[in-house]
């Protein structure tokens, strides 16, 4: 974490979070995509990660969707490249996660090898 009074001069004041060692950061969600239609059923906008560790949308006024990419573990100075992909088409959600190149990923039962 860092602070600054005046946004240009940045103080690292430690980590925002610590790693536990007993947890596992490497859980992905099952599927990716989040969809949202518009209320006259024209447009539909969605968003979609090659891997993603959450999705979620808000209720409210704001009408919210989000997609959190699962980026895995990197060691200090180590850089990776991840996916994701924005569309909003005149259509149904079908045409959108077809843009997006939706591929559901078959679940793991609990215990299944």
């Amino acid at each position: 974490m860092a602070v600054s009074r005046d946004g240009i001069e940045w103080e690292k004041r430690g980590a925002v979070m610590l790693r536990d060692p007993n947890r596992d950061y490497e859980t992905v969600a099952a599927c990716g995509a989040i969809l949202r239609t518009s209320e006259d059923g024209r447009f539909t906008i969605g968003t979609n990660w090659e891997r993603v560790c959450e999705v979620f949308h808000n209720e409210d006024d704001h009408h919210c969707i989000h997609s959190l990419g699962a980026i895995p573990l990197l060691e200090p100075g180590e850089t990776r490249t991840v996916c994701g992909k924005i569309v909003l088409v005149e259509g149904t959600p079908e045409q959108a996660l077809k843009m997006l190149g939706f591929q559901p990923r078959p679940r793991k039962r609990p215990g299944a090898a």
